[in-house]
């Protein structure tokens, strides 16, 4: 039953599991859909299922669980529909393949079926479904339902909450030969669902911390770089040159620490990179005062900072250009916790170096930024420079310029925050900015249903929601505040199921009319996503509420 309740919870309806179905889950068929089947009066866009392919597999394997002896997860094989005319029935069909993909069914206790009959099932079943995707798309000469693709997830996430999304954790989009806003691409299975909601689960806890945290004020750390390399180089050259010197005069290798004859071998060949290229490293210029990417041994310069993901930081970089090295090798990148890196082109010399500024947001999914990192874009194992090092006998005599950039030193000023104040903090605190005394609606229990419906409706851009459904939501809150969580812990688990339904991960539109003339509601959803690949704001919200977007002129007004 907890399956299936996080089902009906996630489809946007306590009452009914609409096409977002708990896994494994087959509908029976409706009188309609049963005598479809049987007259063979298909619609000229639905797609009837191979059944003499099927129905032999699903008897064997999966009808003495899910058949008119025993349910098992209220599910029966026995009594369905052969006929895909809608997406409600496309998506049942792909949770079986998915669960079948997966190897979830049949279940390790049961009899499993051969490679050739499953390969030859699934093989059967993803042709069809295929095809049923093609037809319902083009159905009607128009796309009914389109999802977020990463790119707009990540925006309505940071509209949301005013945090940056790391789009590479994310599901793919589907479609790698057209727009990334093609509906007919973007084909939603339970392995997404799982995706987003894991994802959802994990964001939570960050979101919520940061939405109800004072903002922090303005802060000047100052690093140079130079003395701290110096001496750690100094004690490591210490230990490394011993070893090497240790080998060279037939020291045995477990003396030195080795662990075999292998390591101390390739410690040797190696010894220009252990030994020699430190040694060329301290007789640098100026190096005890900044520090130079080398490309080889000395490409990545760290430096512990906690930053707050919420704002910018304004860091600027003091250095030169080392030679004439090749043009990629005079730009350096600035990123922190897998974040997308920001490059920045070095100005000047060693002798005569300057200063150069970059705006960088360092926070990814509300992670606090504790080490920033600084890399050659050049930079060691993935670049010609480096292979060829390597085949030589000597890298470091090579003609190519060892040392590519000196940083004098990197000042960073922040955080600067946004005047656009995220949707979750206003529902939390009005126009004001987040602060240490919480409201009433995030300390009151009682309070807390009304939170969730409030977050609900501007998750699901603000469409009408079923009372059932947040009634659902706020017992999930009352569960988890009887299992001794904190207030903000317990609406991790609702949040995140909202964050993982259908009518946030999709655009719907439920025009009736013949036309299927929009809403003001459903164009102004479509303009901001179209121009800012995120949700409205309150004040084309506003207009859309008013009925203005019909005018031309206010439409007009709007886009510009």
């Amino acid at each position: 039953m907890k399956k299936i309740r996080l089902a009906a919870l996630i489809s946007g309806s306590a009452l009914t599991l609409g096409y977002f179905t708990a896994p494994f889950v087959i509908d029976a068929p409706t009188e309609n859909e049963s005598q479809l089947a049987e007259n063979e009066h298909i619609p000229h866009h639905a797609v009837s299922l191979p059944k003499e392919d099927l129905q032999p597999f699903l008897d064997k394997h999966c009808v003495r669980c899910h058949g008119p002896k025993k349910q098992k997860g209220q599910v029966r094989f026995d009594e369905y529909s052969w006929v895909i005319d809608n997406e409600s029935g496309a998506q049942r069909w792909q949770d079986v393949l998915d669960q079948l993909n997966g190897g979830d069914m049949p279940p390790e206790e049961e009899d499993q079926p051969s490679n050739e009959e499953l390969t030859g099932f699934l093989a059967k079943l993803s042709g069809s479904l295929n095809t049923a995707k093609i037809r319902l798309a083009d159905h009607g000469g128009e796309i009914k339902m389109r999802r977020l693709n990463r790119r707009e997830y990540a925006a309505t996430m940071e509209d949301l909450f005013g945090l940056l999304i790391t789009e590479a954790k994310l599901p793919e989009d589907g479609g790698e030969h057209s727009f990334d806003t093609v509906g007919d691409d973007q084909y939603f299975t339970s392995v997404h669902f799982k995706e987003y909601l894991a994802f959802s689960r994990k964001f939570m806890p960050n979101a919520m911390h940061w939405s109800t945290q004072p903002h922090w004020g303005l802060w000047k750390p100052h690093h140079n770089f130079g003395a701290s390399k110096v001496a750690h180089l100094k004690k490591m050259l210490a230990v490394e040159d011993k070893k090497l010197q240790g080998l060279i005069n037939g020291v045995p290798y477990k003396e030195l620490g080795f662990a075999n004859a292998g390591d101390a071998k390739q410690f040797k060949q190696q010894s220009w990179l252990y030994v020699d290229g430190p040694k060329k490293y301290l007789s640098l210029p100026k190096v005890d005062k900044g520090v130079y990417f080398t490309g080889i041994g000395q490409h990545t310069i760290s430096g512990w900072q906690t930053l707050d993901p919420r704002g910018e930081y304004n860091f600027k970089f003091h250095g030169g250009i080392v030679g004439d090295p090749i043009e990629a090798r005079k730009h350096f990148k600035v990123y922190a916790r897998g974040n997308n890196a920001k490059t920045v082109r070095i100005r000047g010399t060693v002798e005569n170096p300057e200063t150069v500024e970059a705006t960088i947001r360092v926070g990814r999914n509300g992670d606090k930024a504790q080490k920033i990192h600084y890399a050659e874009h050049h930079h060691i194992g993935n670049n010609p420079f480096h292979r060829i090092a390597l085949k030589t006998k000597d890298p470091l005599k090579m003609k190519r310029p060892w040392a590519s950039i000196w940083l004098d030193w990197v000042k960073i000023e922040g955080p600067h925050y946004p005047e656009e104040i995220p949707k979750i903090v206003k529902l939390i605190y009005g126009d004001k900015k987040p602060s240490k005394k919480l409201p009433l609606m995030l300390t009151d229990d009682a309070k807390a249903r009304d939170f969730i419906e409030k977050f609900a409706f501007e998750a699901f851009r603000r469409q009408p929601i079923e009372p059932e459904y947040i009634d659902g939501l706020y017992q999930i809150f009352k569960e988890g505040r009887a299992k001794g969580y904190k207030f903000l812990g317990a609406l991790n688990e609702p949040l995140a199921i909202i964050l993982a339904s259908p009518k946030f991960l999709y655009i719907t539109e439920k025009s009736n009319s013949d036309d299927k003339k929009l809403t003001d509601r459903e164009l102004a959803i479509r303009l901001s996503y179209y121009i800012w690949s995120r949700p409205p704001d309150d004040e084309l919200y506003a207009a859309a509420a008013a009925g203005k977007l019909s005018d031309p002129k206010e439409l007009d007004k709007q886009l510009d």
